[in-house]
Order: structure tokens, then C-alpha cells, then sequence
């Protein structure tokens, strides 16, 4: 196996690809096809994203911790893999059934026919990825240099293609194309980590129950990431969903970014948990919130304070609607590291699929019924409210069921110290921004630079042990000797 920190290296790597893909897309799109247009591609997305949910039936999740368990025993994995396809055939064919009738019988629906197919294309290459399996076998280096190839191809094409709202169908077909496209190599690849011959002796049922229990922790979790665009599609129209995408866009991006370490304890925890090392666990609980903690405050810090300057830059200032609704749902991000942290890295992988579940669906609830009122009264700002109360129900919930863990792994004075430095980086930035004004731009850059850097150096002055260790493995080292002369 390879070391957590290459695997959290490659995982980074990926997922700064994830970020600068939309960073570097997003102004463009943002500015080629408009409100209007953006609003029709999100709202579309997610009505996708619930079939999808179904046909993929809490495998994504579930299939990584069932390869991660049977990796030594290629028979084991190969049967064990081939179990899951055989549902997740079943389970998209009735989603795809089901996604036709509604397209018939929903007027909403009908009009936006040829984004929804579009996109349901997504839910076919999903079947033949096997991403869950790469990952559980902690393949890093390849789905990494995979996932670059076809966004940067993507990244060519949307330039050539894109340049005005009519163009929202071939956006639409690019973005498959980039999530989805390199699917369809994986499963070639595939040949030289399983068998596809039929392996016998198949036990379907052995896995229903916990794909089930994982189906109804994504729905629930789906629910309350793509409830507020539909419902704010039906209720405000396309304008309000467009301006809520761009706030939820970047807390996505930069969120995904901050939890990149969880993605790849969830394969490695399962392993510890199987094998009951236990101190392991324990030590690697403790790193992976210091390390989660240290990323994801200057992040939100940051972008809440300079939401203006962010959408300026990302958006453009036919979004300016959507600074409010931004700062709020960034908050979101730290409860996002709560909730990856004692889900993928404690309920998950102990086996306590349903106290996630649980969790999930509390979190659901909790934004339908604060959507239903808030969204018809302040439209995208409500839905912003609404996703920040469901987030932190949810993390206090999971902290409930997992506080003999979570005192594990809290430490208030790590804690303490980084809400302070990064209190100082703030007050410093606030103070350049108020004397220095030059193209928006260019103060977003001046302004982040100062931030992170006055943020990064006060860390390396004091000697926080996981800012030095992140930096000497990048560094190979040079930093200590420095340090130390």
C-alpha cells in the first residue's frame, strides 16, 4: 500500500485539478451563458442528481469499503465487484425507466428535456467507472493523472464551443464528458486488478442491506445539496438559482478541496478497523483533524470576508445577489469537516452505516422544512440559511454518537491557536483592502497572498508541528535543516 501521505498527496493534486477546473471555467461560463442560462444547467443537474442517487444505490460508498476489505484476495475482489455491477445495472435501468416517464408526465421537466438526457449520461458511465474500486484499492496515481487528461481536454473544448447562452447544450455535453468521459478506460483497466470471468457462487443479498443504508444517507444528503435548486427552480425561477449556484459552486470547490484528506482515509480506516489496529487509528484520527482544522478555517475566514471581491472575480457583477448567500453557505465548510471527519473516518468505516444514516436524514429534514418558508420569503439567502442549519444539525448529531472518538481527536488548543492566527491574518488583510485599491482583480490576489501568506508564516514562526511536517514533505526536508541553523 502506498503511504497515507502519497495517497492524500495524489488526493490533493486531484482535487486541486477539481478546483482550478471550475476556477478557471466558471468566470468564463459564468459570463458566456449567463444568469438565466446557468440557472436552467444547475436546476437540471439536480433533478440528475437524484436518479443518479438510485442507480448508483449507496454503492460509491460502500463499494469502497468492500474493496478495501478484500484487496489481498483477488478471487474475493473480483466476485465481491462483479456482485455490485450486477446491481448497479438493475438499479440504472429503473432510474432510467423512471427519468423517461417523468419527463413525459412533468411539464417543469419537459422543458428542459434535452438537458436532463444530457446529463442522465452520467448515470451509464457511472455503472462501468468502478471509481469506488480504484479507490478502495487506493489507486491514486492513476485516477489522478486520468481525472487531469479529460479536464483539460474539456477545458479546450468549452473555449472552442461555448461563447453564448444557446451554447448551454454543448457546456452541458463537456461537463459529462469531463466528470464522466475517462469511465470508460477504467473499466479496460480494470483487467489488471479483477477478473470479469464469472466468478459463481454470487451472494446478492449480503450487500443490500448496507447499500440500502447508504442509499438513504445519500438521498437524505442529496436532498439537502440539490433540494434548495429545485425547489428554488419551481418557487423564484431560474434567475435566484443562478445566483444560488454561484455561491454553493465555490463552497463546493474549496470545500472538496479542504476535506481532500478524508477521501482517502475512508479505504485505510476500513483496513485499520478490519485488522483492529487500533492505536493507528487513533493517531490517525488526531492528525487528520489537525490537519482538516489548519486548511479549512483561513479558507472560510477568508472567503467571507472578501465575498464581495470573490464573485467579482469568479462570477462577475451581474452575481453581486449572491455575496450574502455566499458567506453563509461558506460557513458550511467547517461543518463539512466535522461531518467528513466522524462520518467517513469513524461511522463508515466501524461499520455504523445507520448512525450515518440517521445523521443524514436529520440533516434532510431539517432543510426541507426551513426551505419550505425561507426560500419563498428571501429566495437564495433563505436556501443559504436553510443548508447551514441542516449541516450543523447533522454534525451535532454525528458528534453525539461518536463522542468517544471525537474526544479522541479534539484538541482545544490547536484549535484555539489557529482561530487566533488566523484572526490576525485577517485583521492585517482588512487593513491593506482599505489602503490599496487596484483592478478587482488584482486585489483578490494582493489580498489572498497577504492573507495566507501572513497566515503561513506565523504558523512556521511558532513551529505549528503539522504546518512544518505538510511543508518538509514538500520541501524533502530542506525546511528543518533550515530551521535548525
Amino acid at each position: 500500500m502506498k503511504s497515507l501521505k502519497h495517497n492524500a498527496l495524489m488526493n490533493v493534486i486531484l482535487n486541486i485539478s477539481n478546483m482550478v477546473f471550475p476556477l478557471i471555467t466558471y468566470p468564463y461560463i459564468a459570463r458566456a451563458l449567463l444568469v438565466e442560462a446557468n440557472g436552467r444547467l444547475s436546476f437540471a443537474q439536480s433533478i440528475i442528481s437524484y436518479f443518479t442517487l438510485f442507480a448508483t444505490l449507496g454503492i460509491t460508498t460502500y463499494g469502497i469499503k468492500v474493496c478495501a476489505q478484500a484487496r489481498d484476495n483477488k478471487e474475493d475482489l473480483s466476485r465481491k465487484v462483479q456482485e455490485l455491477i450486477i446491481i448497479n445495472f438493475f438499479t440504472t435501468f429503473i432510474s432510467f425507466v423512471v427519468l423517461g416517464i417523468s419527463i413525459i408526465f412533468v411539464a417543469r421537466f419537459r422543458q428542459e428535456w434535452a438537458l436532463l438526457l444530457i446529463y442522465s449520461v452520467n448515470m451509464l458511465l457511472n455503472v462501468v467507472g468502478l471509481n469506488w474500486m480504484y479507490l478502495g484499492l487506493e489507486k491514486y496515481d492513476y485516477i489522478t493523472i486520468r481525472s487531469i487528461v479529460f479536464k483539460f481536454i474539456s477545458l479546450i473544448l468549452m473555449f472552442i464551443f461555448v461563447h453564448h447562452p444557446s451554447d448551454c447544450y454543448i457546456y452541458a455535453c463537456i461537463t459529462v464528458f469531463a466528470t464522466a468521459g475517462s469511465n470508460i478506460f477504467n473499466i479496460i483497466h480494470a483487467r489488471k486488478y479483477i477478473s470479469f470471468k464469472p466468478q459463481g457462487k454470487y451472494n446478492i443479498k449480503q450487500h443490500l442491506k448496507p447499500t440500502f443504508m447508504m442509499f438513504s444517507a445519500f438521498l437524505a444528503s442529496n436532498i439537502y445539496m440539490n433540494l434548495d435548486n429545485t425547489m428554488l427552480g419551481f418557487i423564484k425561477g431560474n434567475y435566484e438559482v443562478g445566483i444560488y449556484y454561484t455561491a454553493v459552486r465555490m463552497q463546493v470547490v474549496l470545500g472538496t478541496f479542504v476535506t481532500s484528506v478524508t477521501a482517502v482515509l475512508l479505504p485505510r480506516m476500513s483496513y485499520y478497523f478490519k485488522k483492529g489496529q487500533t492505536d493507528i487509528l487513533k493517531n490517525t484520527l488526531k492528525k487528520s483533524y489537525r490537519v482538516l482544522l489548519m486548511a479549512s478555517i483561513p479558507v472560510v475566514a477568508f472567503c467571507i470576508i472578501f465575498a464581495r471581491e470573490c464573485i467579482l472575480v469568479i462570477a462577475g457583477p451581474n452575481y453581486l445577489d449572491a455575496i450574502i448567500p455566499t458567506q453563509i453557505i461558506m460557513s458550511c465548510i467547517i461543518m463539512m469537516v466535522v461531518t467528513n471527519l466522524i462520518g467517513v473516518q469513524i461511522l463508515l468505516p466501524s461499520g455504523k452505516e445507520k448512525s450515518y444514516m440517521y445523521a443524514v436524514i436529520i440533516g434532510a429534514v431539517v432543510d426541507l422544512v426551513l426551505n419550505s418558508f425561507m426560500i419563498p420569503l428571501w429566495g437564495a439567502t433563505g436556501a443559504a440559511i436553510a443548508t447551514m442549519a441542516a449541516q450543523t444539525a447533522q454534525a451535532i448529531f454525528q458528534i453525539i454518537i461518536a463522542r468517544d472518538y471525537v474526544k479522541i481527536m479534539f484538541n482545544g488548543k490547536k484549535t484555539l491557536l489557529i482561530f487566533a492566527v488566523t484572526a490576525i491574518a485577517s485583521v492585517i488583510t482588512v487593513v491593506v483592502n482599505m489602503n490599496v485599491k487596484i483592478f478587482f482583480i488584482y486585489q483578490l490576489i494582493v489580498l489572498a497572498g497577504v492573507f495566507f501568506g501572513v497566515y503561513a508564516l506565523i504558523l512556521w514562526i511558532i513551529g505549528y508541528e503539522d504546518f512544518v511536517e505538510v511543508v518538509e514533505y514538500f520541501t524533502r526536508g530542506h525546511i528543518r535543516r533550515y530551521r535548525k541553523f
